[in-house]
């Protein structure tokens, strides 16, 4: 009887400090979370800790109701207004003029240069006046219009252009990004990308809300299903997501610019930039536009490249994003791209 005692006291001890155990790590997942800079340097923990910022607590502006809307004809736009938007590593106040766009309203008014892309362009994680747009704006004199919105797609960017003044627009710089792939090749095989009602933006929003909720362990429970999932994926010997060859992506983005620019805007000069580097497209884009049956706007058309963006100083920790530094570069390097 006394040794069955004893053993039932083992057990709860056990028990208990598997308990305290648990608790201290998911209190050192929640301290790693919001202050990522203590992080050791390991790539595969610092992998995972992003993917579990990226899945589990990143708030995203176009899913924030009082950051931004449903639009009929392109998703959503940013909310006219002041918002915050902040994670652990920024915490950012957003102002949007009346065309739903994080730039000030005299910027609506005839600019020399609109700037398209997603939320690179938009300035995810940076104060206005840090974007690389504003950074242009001071750098060269010329009135830029910052138009990015966070997970635009080349045809979505280039249907807002339809609602912007063009009437004096000297410059057009577009930001690709990976994520465009798949709207940019359905639009190229459907000729249109189907918009969703309104219904279906507000149940993603409930669905991201959700995933955002806490309940006890849910970092570390979440912690260890992505390193199951990375162990088995790197046992198994599985292929990576196969993602569109860069030759189709750059054809079906350059499709896109023969077809939905705007003719207020085939004056401009165009700009390409790809953020992050995608190098292989960059370089069948600029093969592609050497075609002399193109229109005199995308045979001018530049890709600008940035040799040092891969620097880590440039980037956040966790979130996949340009800190004000990267911006910075970007700025430099199209200002003098923008040069005579």
């Amino acid at each position: 009887m006394r040794i069955t005692s004893v053993s039932k006291k083992e057990w709860a001890l056990v028990l208990v400090s598997l308990g305290i155990g648990a608790a201290f790590f998911e209190l050192l997942l929640l301290f790693l979370l919001s202050y990522p800079k203590f992080i050791p340097p390991v790539p595969p923990l610092v992998r995972t800790m992003q993917n579990l910022y990226l899945e589990y607590t990143r708030n995203v502006i176009q899913l924030q109701p009082e950051s931004a809307k449903y639009d009929p004809d392109l998703f959503y736009t940013l909310r006219p207004g002041v918002s915050k938007f902040e994670n652990s590593e920024f915490s950012t106040i957003v102002e949007v003029n009346s065309a739903g766009l994080r730039d000030d309203e005299p910027s609506l008014l005839a600019p020399e240069i609109v700037s398209l892309g997603d939320s690179f362009a938009m300035g995810w994680g940076v104060e206005g006046e840090e974007t690389y747009a504003q950074r242009i704006e001071k750098l060269t004199g010329l009135k830029v219009l910052n138009a990015g919105i966070s997970s635009y797609g080349t045809v979505r960017e280039l249907g807002l252009m339809n609602r912007l003044d063009l009437s004096n627009l000297k410059y057009v710089i577009v930001q690709y990004h990976p994520n465009d792939e798949n709207e940019n090749a359905a639009f190229a095989k459907e000729r249109k990308i189907e918009i969703s009602e309104e219904r279906q933006y507000q149940q993603t929003i409930r669905e991201w809300q959700r995933r955002q909720r806490y309940y006890p362990f849910k970092y570390t429970r979440a912690f260890f299903s992505l390193v199951r999932s990375s162990v088995k994926t790197k046992v198994a010997n599985e292929p990576r997501k196969k993602s569109i060859p860069s030759t189709s992506s750059a054809k079906d983005f350059l499709a896109i610019l023969l077809e939905k620019t705007p003719l207020a805007a085939r004056n401009a000069q165009w700009i390409v930039i790809t953020l992050p580097q995608q190098p292989e497209f960059c370089e069948t884009l600029s093969n592609l536009v050497s075609n002399p049956d193109l229109p005199p706007f995308l045979r001018k058309l530049k890709v600008v490249q940035f040799p040092e963006v891969k620097n880590p100083a440039f980037w956040f920790i966790l979130d996949d994003h340009l800190a004000k530094e990267g911006h910075q570069h970007v700025a430099d390097v199209l200002s003098e791209a923008l040069k005579p």
